[in-house]
């Protein structure tokens, strides 16, 4: 794990079995036992998002972080706005406290509102509610067992690896910005062909990929837009 973190360009604070504290970007993020830790499919979104977000119109510069985990994402996507409002999204409760916590330790450093929601996907978020950049470091390893059968799992991304991201597309369509810019993780182990025909036929497009390979899989990091 260590070694992966240095090449991404982390800079270790602390390191145990349990957590791991970093800097990534500017930001200091720490992490806790139980809640997805930042790694390489979450580096290369926060790429993504550099190359993007200073793109956006500054008027329509409200971002969501869906499914933020320890809010990483969230994280470099506020240190590049220069004011707006972001929402760390997640369903798991202990993420969320980690993320606001993690946003308090960078804090002096943002210029943004920040609220944090509890929410399957945009379930609790108003119809209407429009962004500029929506970010969603998806689960995309496949699981042989039902959705009703599952536990709370961070990574799993349904029976084909990209269930959940279908689902996601499905509800983003209506709130994001005639302009913005969804980024969307996914992998090889998925089923990336599908996913793409999705994306078109929900009438979104591509408009820049990153990949990266580790070990048996590619790493996709997708930024798409409405057609």
């Amino acid at each position: 794990m260590s070694s992966r973190l240095i090449c991404s360009g982390v800079r270790l604070l602390y390191f145990s079995w349990q957590t791991i504290n970093m800097e990534y970007m500017g930001m200091e993020i720490r992490t806790e036992e139980g809640v997805y830790k930042p790694s390489d499919d979450s580096f290369l979104s926060a790429q993504m998002i550099a190359e993007c977000l200073p793109f956006l119109d500054e008027a329509k510069s409200n971002v969501i972080d869906v499914g933020t985990g320890s809010g990483i994402l969230g994280l470099v996507a506020a240190n590049f706005m220069k004011k707006g409002h972001i929402i760390f999204l997640d369903v798991d409760e202990n993420a969320l406290k980690l993320a606001a916590e993690n946003f308090d330790l960078n804090r002096k450093k943002l210029n943004v509102v920040a609220r944090f929601i509890k929410s399957d996907l945009f379930s609790k978020i108003p119809k209407g509610m429009k962004f500029g950049m929506i970010i969603f470091n998806a689960p995309y390893l496949r699981n042989e067992k039902p959705d009703e059968e599952m536990e709370y799992n961070p990574w799993s991304g349904g029976t084909t690896g990209i269930e959940v991201s279908v689902r996601f597309l499905s509800e983003a369509r209506e709130h994001l910005d005639d302009k913005g810019i969804i980024i969307l993780n996914a992998s090889s182990l998925g089923n990336l062909e599908v996913l793409a025909k999705n994306i078109e036929s929900m009438g979104f497009k591509i408009i820049n990929r990153k990949i990266i390979h580790i070990f048996f899989e590619d790493i996709v990091s997708l930024a798409i837009a409405s057609r």
